[in-house]
């Protein structure tokens, strides 16, 4: 899926997790391959409401989904919620035509808050729609962190939008979106380029991956004082 300087490896258990610059996840043992938070549609939304928007910001998601997506290889797709923003537009329709050039893969979407449309517009683009979570091995694929999780799974979810908080010695500060792991929950960066951050505090005993230039890292804390 990526470039050595452009993925970390993760593991559950004995089986491999990629975690991508691309804020993708891949799992190969089981073909699969994970994102979440789109919110296609927020452009449109936030012009709407007359919140001046670049343009650019419009179709940089969907053209980065297509370069993923082009991929030979079949994956099953699990995008965990929040595909959409808010009412339906061309942004969604886009979308959908992307799925069809890539219909080799299989498309599973476990809904978020956002996740609106009529299940007709699921249904069209041959995504399956799962509730809660989806279950697949020892992994619980959710939209939000499921809560008193077992710890034999590894719960993956998005909706948090994780980021930290980057301070040098000169004070200078930088936000990066982040993979952010802590008790058996790997929550993903969102997808959607203008879905904002959260920053998260320092986990304990857990990991903490920043994105930065296309580049992925591991915080070491021990190094941070």
């Amino acid at each position: 899926m990526c470039s050595n300087h452009e993925q970390i490896v993760f593991y559950h258990k004995e089986k491999t997790l990629f975690l991508c610059s691309n804020k993708t996840v891949y799992i190969p043992k089981l073909n699969i391959l994970v994102l979440t938070d789109l919110h296609l549609g927020k452009t449109s939304h936030l012009r709407k409401n007359a919140i001046p928007i670049p343009s650019f910001s419009k179709n940089k998601d969907l053209e980065t989904l297509q370069t993923i997506l082009s991929c030979k290889k079949k994956y099953k797709v699990i995008f965990l919620g929040d595909i959409f923003h808010s009412e339906i537009n061309a942004e969604w329709y886009a979308f959908k035509k992307i799925l069809k050039l890539n219909s080799h893969h299989v498309y599973h979407l476990v809904e978020g808050n956002h996740d609106v449309l009529h299940r007709y517009e699921y249904k069209s683009a041959n995504i399956y729609v799962h509730k809660n979570y989806l279950a697949i091995e020892d992994f619980l694929f959710s939209h939000e962190p499921i809560k008193d999780l077992n710890h034999q799974f590894l719960n993956i979810c998005g909706h948090i939008h994780p980021g930290c908080l980057l301070i040098d010695k000169a004070k200078n500060t930088i936000k990066l979106s982040c993979f952010y792991y802590q008790d058996n929950c790997l929550i993903l960066p969102a997808f959607g380029i203008l879905t904002g951050l959260k920053i998260l505090p320092k986990p304990k005993n857990g990991k903490v991956f920043p994105i930065f230039r296309n580049k992925i890292y591991e915080l070491n804390f021990e190094k941070i004082h």
